[in-house]
């Protein structure tokens, strides 16, 4: 076996904390003998003065290459492909945090067209034999299911999650699983205008003695765009005007400049302030199968204040959002902004710990509400291809009042994983929490182990159970055959494939931050409450392995 090396000398340059750029410098004829990698360097010589001996490519013949860095860890490089529709995100492939993980797991990028490039070019969905991976906003990505995808393909949406992405169906799929136990999850929401009848009936009701109650109208606009704060004597007014407005605008060709209110949520009076400001807390969730249903809350996320003092004031509340009511990220760039250990050290560990435990299990409450529709959408694409699969990351924005109640305001579809702040020491504690869960994605997908040819038999055995049952459309056959597993697992006590058969995921991967939410709801409680949510036989079975872990028992 043939042995060949070559030392490469990685070059970092930080304009800010979040600006990280890595040149690859080889030589022309060590280029030309490494046809899979891609190289360019434009460094100057001030850039080389400051370079940094990252790592060794290390070479072996009819093997793919490798990298090995100085603590000796060996990660297979360029073993899969990924598309990256660059020209839907904001910013550029450059500093697109998910671009750099790929390409530091050994990915190699097939396409979307760069920023930069004038022609528009084909989407991730429209080439479906190019890639491994599309990362594609979810709009977008979903279009690759249609006509099925190539086993072993992984896309960056899941079907159904509009469900709890659009404004006005979050709380129309929470009212259909809870009833009006809904509203102690979201704040009180009427979709407009269908339901304004509803809403002015319980405002009749709720809102008298000249109480000074408050409702936010939102569009469908995003980035905390489109809000507009205003006390409930002239909320229905302010709604029915709003959509005269967006008529005439739509008529001349204008629609996009007037967008009409398509929900009114009741505000959050009472809210918890630090330093007199108003702040609400940005968590990350990560959802990778829908039968079982698998999802997952990062450990990290961000807290983010309102750039203005919090006032009470009804009458400041004429107009739109002003800045001590907002507390959007985009909105307030250059805000105050806390990562998680700093909420901790404000609030105390007991308080820290009750307020992120409630918000874990609304987060779930909030996906187990989905399953239905997330599965009927599965559905009607058709049964997918063995070893297939999707995932989708979503941005969960919670306002925390003085009880410590976390309240859901938005379920965002596509988060921004933008890294801006006028503050260097801010702006590099935000690419440290969006970074490293970035990467901890792709770490619990298990990439870029998946794509070794080892990895897929392995998977497609140990998952061979769980598609014959995924693809049994008897009922009574569908039951059996889950009894028929039930058993073999309970043979199979101590074997590694448990958790491959029943919930792979369930396992945190090595140094991931995801937690499982599965086991946050209890199922007979679902039961017992009445709730509208539909758990499958595999969810029964995923939770009694899940909780049979936790209590460190023997597996039956």
């Amino acid at each position: 076996m043939i042995l060949k090396s070559v030392i490469v000398s990685i070059t970092e340059r930080r304009k800010g904390p979040h600006s990280a750029r890595f040149h690859i410098k080889l030589d022309t004829h060590v280029q030309a003998a490494l046809p899979h990698i891609n190289v360019s360097s434009n460094e100057t010589q001030s850039d080389q003065k400051s370079s940094k001996t990252y790592g060794q490519i290390t070479s072996y013949e009819n093997k793919p290459w490798f990298i090995e860095d100085k603590s000796k860890r060996v990660t297979q490089a360029l073993r899969f492909r990924y598309w990256h529709d660059e020209k839907r995100f904001k910013g550029t492939g450059e500093t697109s945090l998910a671009q750099r993980a790929l390409n530091t797991l050994g990915g190699q990028r097939m396409g979307g067209n760069v920023k930069s490039d004038p022609v528009q070019g084909p989407l991730g969905w429209q080439r479906k034999d190019d890639w491994d991976i599309l990362w594609s906003p979810a709009t977008t990505a979903h279009k690759a299911f249609e006509g099925g995808l190539r086993p072993g393909q992984l896309c960056s949406a899941v079907p159904g999650t509009q469900s709890i992405c659009k404004k006005r169906r979050l709380s129309e799929t929470l009212v259909q699983a809870y009833g009006e136990k809904a509203f102690d999850i979201i704040p009180r929401t009427y979709s407009v205008p269908r339901q304004v009848k509803e809403w002015r009936e319980w405002m009749l009701t709720h809102c008298k003695g000249g109480e000074a109650q408050l409702w936010m109208l939102k569009t469908a606009q995003h980035l905390g765009k489109g809000l507009k704060l205003v006390p409930y004597q002239s909320a229905i007014k302010e709604v029915l005007l709003q959509f005269q407005k967006a008529d005439v605008a739509r008529k001349s060709g204008r629609a996009k400049q007037v967008r009409p209110f398509v929900v009114a949520q009741r505000y959050v009076e009472d809210p918890m302030l630090i330093n007199g400001l108003k702040f609400g807390i940005r968590v990350w969730v990560l959802i990778t199968s829908v039968n079982p249903l698998r999802v997952y809350m990062h450990s990290g996320g961000l807290v983010l204040f309102s750039t203005d003092m919090y006032s009470s004031d009804i009458s400041r509340a004429d107009g739109s959002v002003a800045g001590g009511h907002v507390t959007n990220y985009a909105q307030n760039k250059d805000g105050e902004v806390w990562d998680m250990k700093q909420l901790r050290r404000y609030l105390g560990d007991r308080d820290f710990d009750v307020l992120m435990n409630r918000i874990l299990h609304n987060t779930a409450m909030t996906y187990a509400a989905a399953l239905e529709p997330m599965r009927r959408e599965a559905s009607k694409m058709g049964r997918p291809a063995a070893g297939c699969s999707s995932f989708e990351l979503m941005g969960l924005d919670f306002l925390v009042d003085s009880s410590l109640n976390p309240w859901l305001l938005e379920v965002n579809s596509t988060p921004s994983l933008a890294v801006e702040h006028s503050d260097p020491e801010v702006e590099g504690m935000i690419y440290h929490e969006k970074n490293s869960m970035v990467m901890d994605i792709f770490k619990l997908l298990r990439i870029p182990e998946r794509f070794s040819s080892a990895v897929q038999q392995s998977d497609n055995e140990s998952s061979s159970s769980l598609s014959m049952i995924n693809g049994c459309e008897d009922k009574e056959e569908r039951e059996a055959l889950v009894a028929k597993v039930s058993a073999w697992l309970g043979e199979q006590a101590n074997h590694e494939a448990v958790y491959e058969i029943v919930a792979s995921e369930l396992e945190m991967r090595a140094g991931t931050g995801f937690v499982p939410l599965m086991n946050s709801i209890s199922l007979a409680e679902a039961e017992a409450s009445g709730w509208n949510v539909t758990f499958s036989q595999l969810d029964l079975l995923q939770e009694r392995w899940c909780q049979a872990r936790e209590q460190s028992l023997v597996f039956p």
